[in-house]
This record gives C-alpha cells, structure tokens and sequence, in this order.
C-alpha cells in the first residue's frame, strides 16, 4: 500500500465524481515516527501514500458561498460551507478532535469587500472565547496538535502569528523555560500536567505575572484558576533545595549581595540586610527582576523591528511619519532602568511577606525625597521641590505648559512605587493628585497616516518603558 499513488487508490474506487474537487485533495499522515499526524493537499495523482491513513475528496462549493477550510487536529479536516454553520461555536460542537491542543486555536477570516482579514484566537477550553464570533466570509480554522503543535505556522497569516506570539504562556522552571500558547480562563495546573511536571515536581505556592497590568498574582497551584494576558508567565519554584543570589542597595544598613534559600520572601531580605537608615524611602523602594527585564527588552527589539518596516512601508507610501520620534524613544531607554515590578514592597507589607525572591533580583532603596518630576511633552521636562500633594494642572504648570503634540487625554502618573494611575476624563478634576517621588507622563501624539493605528500600540510599548526607566532613574539618584 505504501509504494502506492494517489492516482490508484482513486481508480480503485471507480474515479471521481463529476462535482470532485480534484485540485484539492486532503490527505492525512502519520509522521515517520508515527507520533504525530498532519495534513496536506495536493493534486498530483504521481504522489505516494506512505504514511496516508486518510484520503478526503470535497466536492467543488458553488461559487456564491463562502468557505471554511478546517484544519489540524480535526477528524473530518477540509472545506465546509458557511451556511451548514453561522458561527463558530455551532462548527466547533460538530466537529471531532483527534489529540487536540486545547487552550489555543485561531480563525482566520477574510472580508473580500474590504480587502481585509480577521484574526480570532479562542480556547476550547474556554467557550467564552468563541460562542458569539460569527463565520463571515472565507475562513480558515486551525486546531494545533497535542503531539505536533508547530504554533508558528510558516503558512499562517503574519497576524495571527503576531496574536499567538503575544499570548505565549511562559512558564520559568528553575533553568528551565518552557512556551505554550493559552487564551481565555485556564487553570494552570492543567498546562502543567500537559507539559509533564507533576506536583511533586514544584512547590504548591507560584506566582502568575501579568506584566502589561504590573500585576503579580500569588497562590496555591492547586486552585489557581486566571484568565490569560499577553506576555504572561507562571513562576515556579522548585523544592527547597538551591540557593539563590540577590542584590539589595540603598539606604539600608548592610547593602550589598546575599545568599538565601530559594522561597525566601523579600521580608527574610531585610532582616539579613539589618534594617533600614533613617532616610529610607520606603515608598519608593525599587524591585527589580531579570525575567521582566529580558521580557521588556525583547519588547524593545520586537517593536523597533516593526516600526522599521511599518517606516518602509510609509516611505514607500510617502506618508509623513516622524522617524525621528521612534529613535529617541528607544534609545533614551537605560537598561539598568528596567525591569521593574511595581507595587507597595514597605516593611511590614502584605506583599513584602508573600513575593518570592528569584536568582539575580535586585532591591534598591532610595533616600526620601520631596521631588515630583514631570516628563515628556511639555516645554520644560523638570524636576521641583515639593513638601505637598499637588494637582496634575499644577505639575503641568510648572512643566511650562503642554507642547502642541500633547497626548493630553493620554497623560498618566508613575507612582513612587511604579504604580501606574491610568488617564482618564477627570484626570484634571483635581482627584488626581501626585507626591513627592511621584512622575507625570505627558506622550506625544503620533501623526495621521494610513498605519498610524498600527503604530500608536508600538510607540506606546517603547514611551512607556522609556518614561518608567526615567522615573526610576529619578529615584535613584535622588
């Protein structure tokens, strides 16, 4: 059977039907080591069966509906027509899965009269995610292999690569680091037990980072139920048996790097580290992480490789974009400066007694101050003595004013403790108020233009490390 052509296996069954659509047929194999199984298409009736355990011949649909090819881990992969299904979850619930990756899938879905596609991630395991998207247009739906995952699918849309890219689940296991991709609510003990690591494995506490929220949400494995954010990770700590290395600096009585065993929290730090100075300002203090810090930089890296070529295309377009701005917003960033996870890390705190310390963390400890800064566009970027509470209309004030490429809409607070209170309406209202150590951010606003859409999230990741990289510097040379 193997030696033989597609051609023979056709005649074999009396040919084809008239309506056959032959310049598409499905076949499914076994990889040679039979741990996988896959698709492909083709028409060539010279090609081998080898490892074929499936042959799909579809009929041509007519030519007035629009069609949805199913792919991956599907028992009846091939074309569908959109009105046997008016929308995703109807298609999903007839369909059967062989070996299904669960926490990821995406349909791809292209809108001919506006020459544009759709990108849709969900999770079958999360119906949530697919239960009101609607199948309009052609559409293509991947269900990716338990076995053979390959999530960066070479023949998938350089969206939807973006999109699963973005949703990465990293899961950091002592030296170990491991990706899946999840959307949706997920218990992550159940990716765990995918990956193959018992509870035996890792201590039941773990903490899942939310970077982009500057959230860390600490627990015990075993009942930990979240819903997926990009960038996301799951911090794991390995029985009590290895030691780890830290670094704590500033006003604090004995400064300097220590030894401690791996699940000690930042309160065991400052009792090794002897106590605070008198000057010490706790609500500022610095915690800094080598994970988040490799995590903004490769967003660094990422975002100028995409302004770079969203630049080529405008050139090529000859729109007007400010080059100039994306430039100055990397390189003013200091990398000493990153990686920071914020939040109330005083003496004593609910969060100083729970956060776990890594291999490589770094505490720094400022002096206090009375110094309120205020960066970005206003005329005059400054720092000013402060011994009160000030409104943000008087912190922009003393800034010179707005310059007129302004995002005043978009203006936020970095709190001393890295904290970030978001822009809204009443910002001005006079119940935002800043304190000493506190930044203003004023963004600039990104030019018109065809891909502006597409540029503005990409600057916004770039100003808002280079703002909280200031901010911190401000801190710490204070």
């Amino acid at each position: 059977m193997e030696s033989d052509k597609l051609g023979s296996l056709i005649s074999y069954g009396l040919g084809l039907e008239k309506d056959a659509n032959k310049s598409k047929i499905l076949l499914s194999k076994n990889s040679n080591d039979f741990t996988a199984n896959f698709q492909i298409e083709t028409s060539d009736m010279e090609t081998t069966l080898e490892n074929v355990f499936s042959v799909n011949i579809f009929s041509y649909l007519p030519t007035n509906k629009n069609k949805i090819l199913v792919s991956g881990a599907v028992y009846e992969a091939g074309l569908y027509a959109e009105d046997e299904f008016t929308n995703l979850e109807d298609l999903i619930n007839a369909l059967t899965f062989v070996e299904v990756y669960p926490w990821l899938a995406f349909l791809e879905t292209l809108d001919s009269k506006k020459a544009s596609k759709e990108i849709t991630i969900f999770s079958l395991k999360d119906q949530s995610t697919y239960e009101s998207v609607s199948l309009n247009g052609d559409s293509r739906i991947h269900f990716f292999n338990l076995r053979n995952p390959d999530f960066l699918l070479m023949d998938a849309d350089v969206q939807t690569i973006r999109k699963i890219n973005e949703y990465m689940l990293k899961i950091n296991y002592g030296d170990e680091e491991f990706r899946y991709p999840v959307i949706g609510d997920f218990s992550p003990i159940e990716v765990l037990n995918f990956i193959g690591l018992n509870k035996d494995d890792y201590m039941e506490e773990v903490a899942y980072i939310k970077p982009i929220e500057d959230e860390i949400v600490l627990g015990k494995i075993s009942s930990l139920s979240v819903k997926a954010t990009k960038f996301n990770t799951i911090q794991l700590r390995k029985p009590l048996d290895n030691i780890i290395e830290v670094f704590i600096l500033g006003e604090i009585n004995y400064p300097g790097k220590y030894s401690l065993k791996s699940g000690s929290t930042l309160t065991d730090l400052y009792a090794l580290a002897g106590g605070f100075k008198e000057q010490a300002f706790f609500n500022g203090i610095i915690f800094q992480r080598d994970s988040v810090k490799k995590r903004q930089l490769e967003a660094i890296k990422r975002s100028n490789m995409q302004i770079n070529e969203l630049l080529k295309l405008d050139l090529a377009k000859n729109e007007n974009v400010n080059a100039d701005l994306f430039s100055i917003l990397s390189s003013e960033i200091d990398e000493e400066n990153l990686g920071r996870i914020g939040g109330n890390f005083t003496p004593g705190s609910a969060l100083s007694n729970e956060i776990l310390l890594n291999d490589g963390d770094s505490i720094f400890v400022p002096k206090l101050t009375n110094i309120i800064s205020v960066v970005g566009e206003v005329t005059n970027p400054t720092s000013f003595v402060s011994s009160s509470e000030l409104s943000v209309a008087d912190v922009i004030n003393r800034g010179g004013g707005f310059k007129s490429m302004a995002d005043k809409r978009s203006t936020y607070i970095i709190s001393a403790d890295g904290s970030i209170s978001r822009s809204s309406r009443n910002i001005f209202s006079g119940n935002s108020k800043l304190y000493p150590g506190d930044t203003l951010v004023v963004p600039r606003k990104i030019n018109q233009s065809a891909i502006a859409e597409t540029i503005t999230p990409i600057t916004q990741i770039l100003s808002n490390l280079a703002f909280s990289a200031a901010a911190i510097d401000n801190l710490k040379n204070n």
